[in-house]
Parts: structure tokens; sequence; C-alpha cells
């Protein structure tokens, strides 16, 4: 390959890139009438493929083209969300891949969540559970935790799941709303289940001084 060959080729992989960082940017993260309407589009496609994929998964017809789209979607989805929700890309990641073994997560944000603070305040002392929630209450905890059940000591929190298990395959019911950036793409309990995962026990921990130092 020659050198004007690679230069060429160079500028084409980069212009390409520049394209992609500059439609992802978009329907992501700006917020001006293209944006917008680029972001609708790319949501009903997306949202829909994504049904579809639950659908076929319900009714036992994945191909094998399918299964790889649903592990490559997997690891984008755990690596996408390790910056703005680390603590669901952990138990993504675990529950997919790990070995069903017991997972202890961060407690910085949970232990600063407001939402938490006022189910503690308004529950005390005890042990409490299963609590559902909305994700409008707290995106960032239903990501992980949802239901969720809470031990509460005088001087101790802990927030886990003794038990986390997403719908079955032949479930389409259950989904949840992920943010990226600007964009809510729509996931489906039975689309990680198709991937066997392996169920496990999974806490976060901190002490009560949290809130009464507050």
């Amino acid at each position: 390959m020659n050198i004007k060959v690679k230069k060429c080729f160079k500028i084409i992989a980069l212009t390409a890139f520049l394209l992609v960082f500059i439609f992802t940017l978009s329907i992501t993260a700006l917020n001006d009438g293209l944006s917008k309407q680029l972001r609708s589009y790319s949501e009903d496609k997306i949202n829909n493929y994504i049904e579809n994929l639950s659908s076929k998964t319900a009714l036992r017809t994945l191909s094998t083209i399918d299964r790889i789209v649903l592990h490559f979607s997997a690891l984008a989805s755990i690596s996408v969300s390790y910056i703005p929700y680390p603590e669901a890309s952990k138990l993504l990641f675990h529950y997919i891949y790990g070995d069903g073994s017991e997972l202890r997560l961060s407690h910085e944000y949970f232990a600063t969540s407001p939402y938490l603070a006022s189910i503690i305040a308004k529950h005390g002392s005890g042990h409490h559970g299963p609590l559902a929630l909305s994700q409008q209450q707290d995106w960032r905890l239903s990501l992980v935790f949802n239901p969720y059940y809470l031990d509460v000591t005088e001087n101790n929190v802990r927030l886990y799941h003794p038990h986390i298990q997403f719908a079955q395959t032949e479930d389409s019911t259950v989904y949840t709303y992920v943010p990226i950036g600007l964009m809510k793409i729509k996931m489906y309990d039975n689309l990680v289940s198709a991937l066997n995962p392996t169920p496990f026990y999974v806490y976060a921990e901190w002490s009560t001084q949290s809130y009464n130092n507050k």
C-alpha cells in the first residue's frame, strides 16, 4: 500500500469516526430541532428492534446472530453505563458474566440519595422489603435495585437484594428505561435472561452517620 493510499484511508477513517461521534453527540446530548428529530427517530428504531428481539426471545426463536447481537449489546451497555451508572454497570456484568458470588457495590451514591434518605426516615430501624419505586423517584437506584430491601440499625444501613434475577425468557412484559444522555432506551429483562445469567446476592452498606451528620 503506497503512501497516498494510506493517507486516503486514514482520512476516510477519521471522517467516518467524526461523523459517528457528531451523530452520537447530537442524539444523546444536544437539544436543537434537528437533534430532537434525529433522537426521536433513533429511539423509535432502536426500541422497536429491541422489542422485536424480546418477542423472539419469548417465542424461543432467537438466531445465532441474534444472540451475538445480544452479547455485543450487553457489553456495549456495560461500557456506556460505567461512568454515569457504575453500580448498574457492575451489577449487569456480574449477572451475565459472573459466577454467582456475592457482590458488594459502592455505597457513595446510595448514601446520598434523597429518596433513600426519606424512605429510611419513614421506616426507621428494622428489616424492610421488598420495597418498590418508580424510576422517576430515583433513576440510578432503579437501575440496580427494584424492588429492594433495607436493613437499618442505629449505626448502619444495608441496601440489598437477596437474589438478583431478571424476568424469565418467556416473559416479554418486564422492562426498564435506560437513559443514555437524552435518549431513553427500553430494555426488556428477558433479553438478559436469554444470555443464561447467574443469580446472586448484591448489597451496599454504609454508616447511618451519613444522615446524622447532615
